[in-house]
């Protein structure tokens, strides 16, 4: 009776063993089917594709002998007051402009001064934007063109802010001006924006707490609108203008980033790993350590996220603290089918069972390792690059 007792005994251990193995092997695929459908946004509707289009120098030919050149040159002084929550920041600089005389006189036709004559396309809070030019009038240069410098302050938006490689990001603050005089006529001259790049640059305040400047570069497109804006004697063709923006680029600090975002999710997720080193006889120890792991990552977490904006994408930092999460979770399932193990063992058993377990355990802290690398390392090369 004893011996048949013992069997059934063993068998309903099996049996609840293989049960809590299925369904941890459910949990956990289900987890990583829902992270691969978020990382390719499979549950976030189709965004607005709008009818605007930037066409590059090659593909919009702005060399082309018809067209009127202007010479146009950035000095940025100074950016601060970076903002990601609102994706704007303050910007203190110089702008500068030549023209030729066909290119005043129909300036002088139209009516139109050299202020007047650009745009800047992402500057915001009007009330207090600054844009005065150093000389009363336009300079006439020795060989016949047209010189005049603006000073400028004020606000601007920061349309490319990308923080999917965040905390290696690339923060990128772009000055961006187009022409707005649009012409009416088709028959009229057509303006084409030259950058003077061997004389643009930045100045010495332009570094940004936090960030090291890495460059900067100027681009010149040609900027196609959705629309005619009511221009009946274009048809349908779209109104162009050309467009040009200075871009500095900044790179976040990776010593910072290490030492204060990765050197604490390390130190937990370390004493974390080092758990099933444990004897298997330490129960109520091994179970304790991935709860107490889990809240120390969710708090970890929050001081990070606090600095970010609400973004509509994972970060890389994201994807290493899921990866975190769930690692804490098959940790914890590995320790709760353990204890179950050595709870249902007979005291002949118990030695037995114990090697068993830590010989399980050994080869499951070397494969969640692996697993945890081999996550990171391809969500690192699937992220979107950054842009310059």
């Amino acid at each position: 009776m004893n011996l048949r007792n013992m069997r059934l005994e063993i068998k309903r251990n099996n049996s609840i063993s293989s049960y809590t193995s299925m369904l941890f092997a459910c949990f956990t695929g289900f987890l990583l089917l829902v992270g691969v459908l978020i990382h390719f946004n499979i549950f976030e509707p189709e965004p607005l594709k709008p009818r605007d289009r930037l066409m590059d120098v090659g593909i919009a030919q702005l060399s082309d002998a018809s067209a009127i050149p202007v010479r146009i040159g950035f000095y940025i002084k100074n950016n601060y007051s970076v903002m990601p929550e609102t994706k704007t920041f303050d910007s203190d600089g110089w702008i500068w402009l030549s023209w030729s005389q066909h290119a005043q006189d129909i300036l002088t036709s139209r009516k139109i001064t050299p202020e007047k004559w650009i745009n800047f396309v992402n500057q915001v809070k009007d009330w207090d934007f600054k844009f005065n030019a150093v000389n009363p009038e336009p300079i006439r240069m020795k060989d016949g063109q047209y010189y005049q410098r603006f000073k400028y302050s004020g606000h601007f938006y920061i349309n490319n802010l990308d923080f999917h490689k965040y905390p290696f990001h690339t923060l990128t603050l772009p000055i961006v001006l187009e022409l707005v005089d649009f012409s009416s006529n088709t028959s009229d001259p057509v303006f084409s924006l030259i950058a003077d790049e061997a004389k643009s640059g930045v100045g010495t305040y332009i570094d940004i707490m936090g960030y090291h400047t890495r460059n900067y570069r100027i681009t010149t497109q040609t900027h196609e609108f959705g629309s005619n804006f009511g221009l009946n004697v274009l048809g349908d063709k779209p109104v162009q203008t050309r467009q040009i923006a200075m871009e500095v680029a900044y790179q976040q600090s990776a010593n910072a980033s290490i030492l204060n975002y990765f050197l604490p999710l390390i130190t937990v997720m370390a004493l974390a790993l080092f758990a099933p080193a444990l004897s298997s006889s330490l129960l109520e120890v091994r179970l304790g350590i991935p709860p107490t792991a889990l809240l120390t990552l969710i708090f970890l977490q929050q001081i990070y996220k606090d600095k970010l904006p609400n973004l509509p994408y994972l970060t890389f930092m994201d994807t290493v603290y899921n990866t975190c999460y769930l690692a804490n979770v098959m940790l914890f399932a590995l320790f709760l089918w353990g204890s179950n193990q050595l709870d249902h063992a007979s005291e002949v058993e118990r030695t037995r069972v114990i090697a068993k377990i830590d010989a399980i355990n050994l080869r499951f802290q070397i494969g969640i390792v692996t697993i945890i690398f081999a996550i990171i390392s391809v969500n690192w090369f699937l992220l979107c690059p950054s842009y310059i």
